[in-house]
This record gives structure tokens, C-alpha cells and sequence, in this order.
């Protein structure tokens, strides 16, 4: 998905700013963990949607590799958001983004079944062994800048690009959040995310093993 150079790069700044953010214990337990728990998740985009509430003015973008230039005039939170961006917009991969002015606030990247039939394939497939219909996507690395974290912004991106994915003939969203990470569990909870498995998840800095498939 990302070349290994770029993702110890973007391993390297992401790292970086967790210390400078939660201290260095903290970092240290996202880059080092052992069996833990990881929650997979599904939204039927049929079912009624959450109200949207314009409490702030955001607005969603939607990009994908055709797009590449538009991030020129956008600000992402930090140097490692950046580079991970890019990334996943060469491999292919599509985005909505969250943006106030021209700073990107909050991330959702995503792929669909053109994708693997134009062989881009997301590793979190093989291991959650989804293999995506037409009119369903995959959901990840979903990202919220710190500051706008205990906010109504989370919520609303999350309400706004699952208005969007309906509008353009999506019907279901798969995802998965960890079980440890108590607001976005309790977020993705109140959005009526349905939990469709559990899984085991291990990381030693660069390697990451999930439900017992490797991660490249």
C-alpha cells in the first residue's frame, strides 16, 4: 500500500508528534502492544442517518487520485498526516476530508471494489477477509485533529461523509476501531455502527500483525 521506506517516514514523524503531544510513555504504548483487542465494525448507510447539525463551518471534500493536486492548497495537521496523505492518493486510494478554511481537520480514506479490480488492494482486507460489493466501501485511518477531538467536529465529519456515501450510491461502510480507545468506540456506538467481530492485534514499532496476517 505504502512504500516501506515512506511508511517508516511517516512512522518516524507520527511518532515524533505523540511524544510531543502525549509524552513519550504514551507513544511508546502506540507503537508497542500485544493482543490488543480490535473491534470490527459496519454502518447500513439504508437505515436512518444521524441529523446533521452545522455547529461550526465545515466543509467535506472528496479526493482521489485524479484529484492529487487539490491537497496543494490544503494544510494537513502535521508533517506525518502529510505524508501519509500523499501516499495513500498515489496508491490510489479515495478521501473525505474535513476542512475549515484550508486547514484539513478531520480524514476519512477509503476504498471500494473499482479499486481491487484495478488491483489496489488494502492489506486490512486480506485480514478482515472483506471482500467489498459495489456499493460498499472500506473505511480507515480515520483522523481528527487534537484540538477538535471532544468537539461536535468528529460527529459531524463522521454524519457528513456518511450522508455523502449514500448520495452517491453507497449502502454499507466497514471499519474497525480498538476497543481500548473508549471515545471513538463510544462514537461509532451512538452513529448505530453494528460490531461484526473481534480480532487480536500486535505492533513492535514498524511491524504490525493482525488476526494473525502481517501488515505491510
Amino acid at each position: 500500500m505504502i512504500p516501506m521506506l515512506g511508511k517508516f517516514h511517516y512512522q518516524y514523524e507520527n511518532f515524533k508528534g505523540l511524544v510531543k503531544e502525549r509524552g513519550f510513555k504514551s507513544a511508546l504504548n502506540e507503537a508497542v502492544y500485544f493482543n490488543r483487542e480490535i473491534i470490527l465494525v459496519a454502518r447500513d448507510l439504508n437505515k436512518p442517518l444521524p441529523r446533521l447539525r452545522q455547529d461550526f463551518d465545515m466543509s467535506l471534500i472528496l479526493l482521489d487520485k485524479k484529484e492529487l493536486l487539490k491537497i496543494e492548497d490544503l494544510k494537513f495537521p502535521d508533517k506525518a498526516r502529510e505524508l501519509k496523505g500523499r501516499a495513500y492518493l498515489c496508491s490510489g486510494f479515495a478521501a473525505f476530508l474535513g476542512v475549515i478554511g484550508k486547514n484539513i481537520i478531520a480524514e476519512l480514506w477509503w476504498t471500494n471494489s473499482l479499486h481491487i479490480r484495478d488491483r489496489i488492494i488494502h492489506p486490512d482486507l486480506i485480514w478482515m477477509k472483506l471482500d467489498l460489493k459495489e456499493d460498499e466501501i472500506y473505511g480507515f485511518d480515520v483522523f481528527v485533529a487534537p484540538e477538535y477531538r471532544g468537539t461536535p467536529a468528529p460527529k459531524m465529519f463522521i454524519s457528513s461523509y456518511m450522508h455523502e456515501l449514500k448520495r452517491i450510491g453507497y449502502s454499507k461502510i466497514f471499519g474497525w476501531i480498538f476497543k481500548d480507545n473508549i471515545p471513538s468506540a463510544w462514537l461509532h456506538r451512538i452513529l448505530s455502527f453494528k460490531e461484526i467481530g473481534r480480532v487480536k492485534g500486535h505492533r513492535f514499532f514498524f511491524l504490525e500483525m493482525k488476526n494473525g496476517k502481517l501488515c505491510f
